[in-house]
């Protein structure tokens, strides 16, 4: 059986790489630990959140609001340089950045009305040091959800607006402060603002200046990230056991089906090592639970699984500082708070009713000396704290083999990706562009008399050595 990948049948020295690169098992690790960190100092984690947010445009299956995301971070942390960064890496032709738009421009833009052949799906789309008015707008919660459409009037008359698929949706705020609706629609990534982060990244900008080195990405790596295309992801290990040990509190309807899916978008990332059942959809392997359950525990890094915004955050962490250093004293009025934050007492008071609702803080009255009222005062909840069982826990007692993907890949008809390339039921998607390497190049990669060969180093990181490869038909 012959394959092929974009109906391709010879490849260049760049594609022999970027195919080799695909089907190594420290492809994620490489891009975020390695590639990137040379436009990059630190925030490890960060870029795995933004990385992977990114990769979920491939991922035919996932709920449309898993991959929104805000990059919340104080003035001049760097924000908008690392999500720039993390974007080049990807074909500049599904990247759509602004660094200023107005909900009205969003509604009226690439609409099909004017431009009946344009489609947002499979796009980026990155909104810079976006406020509150772009945030808590409902022409984004709709973008943040679904296909929009809109109804305005025009010279006194109503003209509707559509907006046909749906983005990834990347914004990057320092004030941003998202209301409850719209906490569902976005995972909330924070930065490093420690002062050792700002050494070195100063220590960066000194070397940069006196090397004058201009540091680029591989095209190889590039030309990768052109060739993930569309797939579905099936996940053999989504079990009730998986499912019982999240929270049973509301959000977590909502965040449940998103770890999920951050488990579908590695397996997407990782498809040219990942088996395929009889549908031709990708299944999900341990590495790929790793990977989400990383990725998920830095942006729900609380019990209640709620994405907390920096200025919520920032007034929990003043309450456990208090806390250890004022023993008798557990709660606090929102006049006693406010000289350690520069905000007015209206705006902390509504940030405080907000934990409060959320469940970190409990709200009562307290009587203060020198005041005839009671006063409203706040004090920390406890709360024991919830990571995301690790892979051994949720295999305990099940079907899953902790040695491996799954126990029984039977159990959802699977076959290897290279005695198939059946296509499922009713998608009308050409497979031959998603199939493995022809055998032909897998042999020519893997040889040992081939120069292009892929060794790893001792940090497990890709290796690659052109050689003497040429672009002849391998």
């Amino acid at each position: 059986m012959s394959y092929n990948i974009d109906g391709k049948t010879e490849y260049s020295k760049e594609e022999k790489l970027a195919l080799s690169l695909l089907k190594d098992s420290n492809l994620f690790t490489f891009i975020t630990e390695s590639e990137l960190s040379k436009k990059i100092e630190g925030e490890k984690e960060s870029i795995k959140v933004i990385f992977l947010s990114m990769i979920g445009k491939n991922v035919k299956n996932a709920k449309l609001t898993s991959y929104n995301l805000l990059v919340n971070a104080e003035s001049s942390s760097g924000k908008d340089h690392i999500v720039t960064s993390i974007l080049e890496i990807f074909p500049k032709d599904i990247l759509i950045n602004r660094a200023r738009i107005s909900p009205t421009a969003l509604t009226y833009w690439h609409c099909y009305e004017d431009e009946p052949e344009w489609s947002w799906d499979g796009k980026i789309l990155y909104l810079e040091d976006a406020g509150n008015n772009i945030l808590n707008s409902e022409v984004v919660k709709l973008f943040c959800s679904s296909e929009i459409k809109s109804t305005i009037i025009v010279h006194n008359k109503a003209k509707d607006f559509t907006q046909v698929g749906k983005p990834i949706l990347i914004i990057t705020s320092a004030s941003g402060n998202l209301h409850k609706e719209n906490l569902r629609r976005f995972s909330v990534c924070d930065l490093d603002e420690t002062d050792n982060q700002t050494k070195v990244i100063k220590r960066r900008q000194a070397e940069e200046v006196r090397t004058g080195n201009k540091i680029d990405y591989e095209n190889y790596i590039i030309r990768a990230m052109g060739m993930l295309k569309d797939v579905k992801v099936v996940i053999p290990f989504a079990t009730d056991k998986l499912a019982d040990s999240f929270p049973n509190n509301i959000i977590i309807r909502t965040n449940f089906p998103k770890f999920l899916d951050y488990i579908k978008t590695s397996a997407c990332l990782h498809r040219y090592q990942r088996d395929r059942n009889k549908k031709g959809e990708v299944i999900a392997t341990k590495q790929d639970y790793e990977i989400a359950r990383e990725v998920f525990n830095k942006i729900v890094s609380n019990p209640f699984m709620i994405p907390l915004t920096m200025n919520l955050k920032s007034i929990l962490n003043k309450f456990k500082e208090l806390k250890e250093k004022e023993q008798l004293i557990s709660s606090y009025s929102a006049s006693e708070l406010m000289p350690y934050f520069s905000w007015t007492d209206k705006w902390l008071k509504n940030q405080l009713d907000k934990l409060v609702e959320f469940g970190f803080l409990e709200r009562h009255n307290e009587e203060r000396e020198g005041v005839k009222k009671k006063v409203m005062c706040y004090q920390l909840k406890e709360i024991c704290d919830i990571k995301i069982s690790s892979w051994e826990e949720v295999c305990k007692n099940s079907s899953v083999d902790t040695n491996d993907s799954v126990n029984s890949v039977n159990s959802v008809n699977s076959v290897n990706t290279n005695d198939t390339n059946d296509t499922e039921e009713g998608d009308d998607t050409n497979d031959s562009i998603d199939t493995p390497l022809p055998l032909d190049i897998n042999d020519s990669l893997d040889s040992k008399d081939n120069k292009g060969t892929t060794e790893l180093t001792e940090h497990g990181i890709p290796c690659f050595e052109i050689g003497d490869m040429n672009d002849e038909k391998p």
